[in-house]
Formats: C-alpha cells, sequence, structure tokens
C-alpha cells in the first residue's frame, strides 16, 4: 500500500482503553466545549498533563471550541511524549449526524497536528463523557474517529500530474 505521507509515513490507530497511553509519542484527546468537571479519561489525562487542560479551561485558553487545541508535553514516568487536546464544540446527542461529524473533523485536526509535529504515530481518545454526550456506542464512536483519521491522513499528491504540481506552485507567487 502506498505511504499516506510520502514524505514521512505515519501509524494512525484508534485507541480502545486506556492501556499503554504512555507509549504514544502524541495521544490525542477529544475534549468537549464546556467548563463543566473533566471526569474520568478526561480527569485522569489532564493530571498527567500536569492540570494543564484544567488552567487552560480556567483562563479561557481553551474552551473545547471546535478549533481549540493545546498541545502539552507531559513530563515523568508513565506518560506519553506529547497530549494534544483538540476541541469538538458542542455535543450533545440531539443531532447525531452532527456529532459524528465532530468527532470525525476533531480527529482529522490531530491527524495535522502530528504532521506538523511529524510525529509517526498517533493515539486518539474518545472520552466516555464524549460518546455519552452524543449518544454513541464504543462502535459508533470509535467508526467515527477511524473515519476522520484516514480522511486526514489521505494524501492525493500521487493522484495529481506533475503539471497540475507546477501550475499550482506557480500560483502561489502572484
Amino acid at each position: 500500500m502506498p505511504s499516506l505521507f510520502p514524505e514521512h509515513e505515519m501509524e494512525i490507530i484508534p485507541l480502545a482503553g486506556e492501556s499503554g497511553w504512555a507509549e504514544w509519542p502524541l495521544l490525542a484527546v477529544l475534549v468537549p466545549r464546556g467548563d463543566g468537571e473533566l471526569k474520568g479519561a478526561l480527569a485522569r489525562l489532564d493530571r498527567m498533563a500536569g492540570g494543564a487542560l484544567s488552567r487552560a479551561r480556567a483562563s479561557g485558553d481553551f474552551a473545547g471550541r471546535d478549533e481549540d487545541v493545546l498541545v502539552v508535553r507531559p513530563e515523568g514516568d508513565g506518560t506519553p511524549a506529547r497530549l494534544v487536546f483538540v476541541g469538538l464544540g458542542t455535543v450533545d446527542g440531539s443531532r447525531p449526524v452532527h456529532d459524528g461529524d465532530r468527532i470525525r473533523n476533531a480527529a482529522g485536526r490531530a491527524v495535522r497536528q502530528a504532521e506538523s509535529l511529524r510525529v509517526d504515530r498517533i493515539g486518539l481518545v474518545v472520552p466516555a463523557q464524549v460518546r455519552e454526550a452524543a449518544d454513541l456506542t464504543d462502535e459508533g464512536a470509535a467508526q467515527m474517529a477511524a473515519e476522520g483519521l484516514a480522511l486526514a491522513a489521505f494524501d492525493f499528491r500521487e493522484l495529481r500530474s506533475p503539471d497540475a504540481e507546477e501550475d499550482r506552485d506557480e500560483g502561489d507567487d502572484q
């Protein structure tokens, strides 16, 4: 199978459960909008990040909006090299298709962040808070996240003709 990233190959694996979090060079965590209490996996990951998510939420720097991204380099044993908290926006289960798109889009933003950091492996956490708010089964959430990861990782440069690449590059100078 051709590489999704011609200059840097990336492996993308949605996670099931909490085992092995520390093994990831980048662990992306989907965070819903809101200022409510962090529970379960979100609370544990925030502790792993030294409370960085809680501080960013308290200051208003990270509210879980769909454009919010917070990159943290946790210290200590038993932590991933990087935690990337990715905002989902409002997820409430009232519009399941919309919630699914939010999960796909957030997973895609995690891939883009991994690309910019030149990370070769990414783990993705869809916390129970998100699955419950979106009224999704574990399997449904995993499918939506995997779709977002795969779509974001697709690179169609191999399908472009050399002339199209040159035309696009020349247009950048204008």
